[in-house]
């Protein structure tokens, strides 16, 4: 049987247009996996409504799409079909790229995570009525490049993007090495190094961003590196770096006395910001990246990271920094519309930054987003709209970060008093926090809690700040985050249910209850510094759950012998890993939390690093090295001190 897919192409914007032709090839790609029939592209200019035998892709070409503030940036989508007849339609290309997944969703497949490994088809294509009317609960869904990252992993994690419903990717610096290196720079007993060029890193973003404009994905970049950049100090990693040129010492910050890099780190050295010639020139800077980088929809200007690392000169303590920040952003504002530049301004709430300007305010909010990025919080509990919490007074770089959840979110409403503007939340549930509670089935919930409550808090999404390969044990917690993003009333027992069903087939409830009551007794509060280390209850806990693994280890077994399906016994095997992984981090917990004493953990170390290759695209064991020394081990050190 003969099939007609008609994208309907009748906007004066190639990009729209290509998007438009990559949605009809990935339905022509998808359905005829499953089938022996034909399915033709016809590229048309106008949307037959008579025409009932072809199924037509377009934008905007229905009335019954939902509403949305901005077709540009906000996804809906409406789909209407029979059999192969119909609609697909949404409010941007990018909106009918996502209605296309979403029908083959409604058909029976499944994309859990990036890859081919990651997509489930159906054994048998029924093609019946499917009608979808929706728009997203948020605008912004996103995922920022963080971790180890090889070219591969990339350009899976941006294809996976619009399969789960998500619109955005972050590509961090003006060249991010860092995550590159972390992979390629990385000598280990198993595998060697690589060592790239700068060109060879500029070559594999190239081809994330030749993904992203397939896609009309929005791009959001650079964020860290603006303060030293503009003087010619290499700001794109956290590496240490030789002190600038005398001519340049002027417009650095100026901390217990000296103007220098903050401990010897440009990324995280701040500024003279009362100091005209120096926002002059971090303000021109990103101007002239802008021209030659229009490409991006969301500028990040972010100043130095660290905290307590502010200028204390006598004009700088005459305000707050996040008074010349906004400054600043007002001031580049002009420059931008001057130079008749409408990209989006990121600016963010974070650290230092935590304290709103008592005088500046923004002249045009409507140039400008505000990124809530509460990296000092806990992940013990979720948002809560209704907390009451005070804030801590002001210092200069002598503030004290808050930690809980709700005196985090004291800092958002007092910006939002006065900065109502876009806004988005940027988390780091992905970064350390799955490592913590590594079942990561509490953490899901809270991460669940999170993105239900951003709404009633003022955040319009989640831009997440995460490792790429975050879907070891399972792939639950990356589709809570992505399907909830989506539907912010999505049920979380049924997302567990239909992903957990999905990877490991007829006995998915036994994985279920297994990562539940893992998560239920790792102790992660204790590991995060919230609760005694040393305590009878955390060695009982941590007793119960190094049995709870060893329980299930014959289930596991079980799986891997009685199934057929290869995507399913490949779930069972990363368990497997996982559950052997975790026995041993467990098995150390409890011994530090008996014995008072950190033992040796080199076994935990090479485990993870003899099957890195293995596991890679759903491990990132470089990355889970460095939490698990460098946060929970440090943490066990400081008898549960929290470790910020």
């Amino acid at each position: 049987m003969i099939h007609t897919i008609r994208p309907v192409l009748n906007a004066p914007n190639n990009e729209q247009n290509d998007t438009l032709i990559f949605a009809s090839q990935e339905l022509q790609k998808y359905l005829s996996g499953v089938s022996e029939d034909d399915f033709s592209i016809i590229p048309t200019k106008s949307y037959d409504k008579s025409d009932k035998d072809s199924l037509y892709l377009g934008v905007r070409l229905s009335d019954d799409i939902p509403m949305v503030e901005s077709a540009d940036s906000d996804d809906a989508i409406f789909i209407d079909s029979k059999e192969l007849g119909g609609v697909i339609t949404g409010s941007n290309a990018r909106s009918v790229l996502i209605g296309v997944y979403r029908y083959l969703k409604e058909l029976g497949f499944k994309f859990l995570r990036p890859g081919k490994d990651g997509e489930y088809f159906p054994e048998l294509l029924k093609l019946g009525a499917v009608k979808v009317c929706e728009k997203a609960s948020y605008r912004h869904r996103a995922i920022c490049i963080e971790g180890s990252v090889f070219q591969k992993n990339l350009t899976d994690v941006i294809d996976w993007l619009p399969k789960a419903a998500m619109n955005g990717y972050f590509v961090q610096f003006q060249l991010p090495r860092v995550f590159f290196d972390r992979w390629y720079a990385e000598d280990t007993p198993y595998r060697q190094k690589i060592e790239l060029s700068d060109d060879d890193i500029r070559g594999m973003v190239a081809l994330g961003e030749a993904e992203m404009k397939k896609r009309s994905l929005m791009y959001h970049g650079v964020g860290h590196g603006w303060t030293t950049q503009a003087f010619g100090i290499d700001g794109s990693s956290w590496s240490v770096h030789e002190e600038p040129e005398e001519k340049y010492r002027d417009v650095l910050a100026e901390v217990n006395g000296e103007r220098k890099l903050w401990q010897g780190i440009p990324l995280n050295t701040n500024l003279c910001y009362s100091n005209p010639k120096a926002r002059s020139r971090v303000t021109d800077n990103i101007v002239e990246y802008l021209k030659i980088h229009p490409e991006v929809s969301y500028l990040h200007f972010w100043l130095g990271d660290g905290f307590n690392n502010n200028c204390e000169c006598d004009n700088c303590r005459k305000k707050r920094t996040s008074d010349y920040y906004v400054q600043m952003l007002n001031e580049l504002d002009k420059k931008l519309s001057d130079a008749n530049l409408n990209t989006k301004i990121v600016f963010l709430i974070y650290v230092d930054l935590l304290w709103k300007p008592l005088t500046e305010r923004l002249i045009n909010k409507e140039r400008f987003v505000l990124m809530f990025a509460p990296i000092s919080r806990s992940y013990s509990t979720s948002f809560n709209p209704r907390s009451n919490a005070s804030m801590r007074p002001y210092e200069l770089n002598k503030l004290v970060f808050p930690t809980n959840v709700d005196e985090n979110l004291a800092y958002l409403k007092d910006w939002k008093k006065d900065f109502d503007c876009d806004s988005f939340d940027f988390d780091y549930h992905f970064m350390w926090d799955h490592y913590y509670d590594f079942a990561q089935y509490e953490h899901a919930k809270v991460l669940w809690g999170d993105i239900k409550n951003l709404y009633e808090i003022g955040l319009n999404g989640l831009v997440s700040c995460q490792i790429q390969r975050a879907f070891l044990p399972s792939c639950l917690s990356m589709n809570v985050m992505a399907d909830t993003l989506w539907n912010k009333e999505a049920d979380f027992d049924s997302i567990a249910d239909g992903v957990l069903m999905t990877e490991f087939g007829p006995e998915y409830k036994k994985v279920k209850a297994y990562l539940s009551s893992l998560s239920a007794f790792c102790c992660a509060k204790a590991l995060r510094g919230e609760e005694e280390v040393a305590s009878a209850k955390t060695v009982e806990d941590l007793g119960r759950a190094v049995d709870i693994v060893d329980r299930f280890l014959p289930e596991i077994e079980y799986g891997l012998s009685s199934l057929a399906d290869k995507q399913q016994r490949s779930a069972w095997e990363k368990l497997k890993f996982h559950a052997m992984l975790y026995k041993k981090m467990l098995e150390f917990y409890e011994e530090v939390a008996r014995d008072g004493e950190i033992g040796k953990y080199s076994h935990i170390i090479d485990m993870a690093l003899a099957n890195e290759m293995r596991f890679k695209d759903e491990f990132d064991a470089m990355y889970f090295i460095e939490t698990f020394e460098n946060h929970i081990v440090k943490n066990l050190k400081n008898r549960g001190a929290y470790n910020f």
